[in-house]
């Protein structure tokens, strides 16, 4: 049995992401910290990461739809998990700034969980704003905690295989 044996195909396909030239430090990060660790389904990540570029292309999929219709080669709807396609995929406004895609894509039940409980979150973080936020963004470590709180309260994440 060979130590690719052991992983599951899931994470062998993380893998391969990782083992590709000219991947940043940051993105090596990411796989390994969230989606290695929560097990994100690879082919989920890609279909919502697909209506994703759709969505920043025709600013949402009404107009990708309306364009497709008028096309002389229609294309069939596009896949995507469900929270991604019912919270995200109609308006690109609908996210909070400052949050990356990467966690709209990977997280989409995570991501409306956290929107809805923006106040609730930002009086529980107030006093922690120098430990989670900078000028360069959010810290990782924010997003942890809110994918443990979900998955403490809600359960099972949309995007495992």
């Amino acid at each position: 049995m060979g130590i690719f044996d052991l992983f599951s195909s899931n994470k062998r396909k993380w893998m391969a992401v990782l083992a590709e030239a000219g991947i940043t430090n940051e993105w090596k990060f990411i796989i390994n910290e969230f989606f290695i660790k929560d097990n994100i389904s690879i082919e989920k990540y890609q279909q919502n990461s697909a209506v994703n570029d759709m969505v920043d292309q025709f600013s949402g999929l009404e107009y990708w739809r309306m364009s497709n219709e008028l096309s002389a080669y229609p294309e069939p709807e596009p896949y995507c998990t469900q929270s991604f396609r019912r919270y995200f995929s109609e308006n690109r406004f609908n996210r909070a700034m400052g949050v990356p895609d990467w966690f709209y894509i990977a997280y989409p039940d995570v991501a409306n969980w956290m929107q809805n409980k923006l106040e609730q979150l930002e009086n529980e973080f107030s006093d922690r704003e120098e430990e989670f936020f900078s000028d360069n963004g959010v810290n990782p470590r924010f997003f942890r905690i809110l994918i443990e709180r979900y998955k403490q309260t809600r359960g099972t994440l949309e995007c495992i295989p």
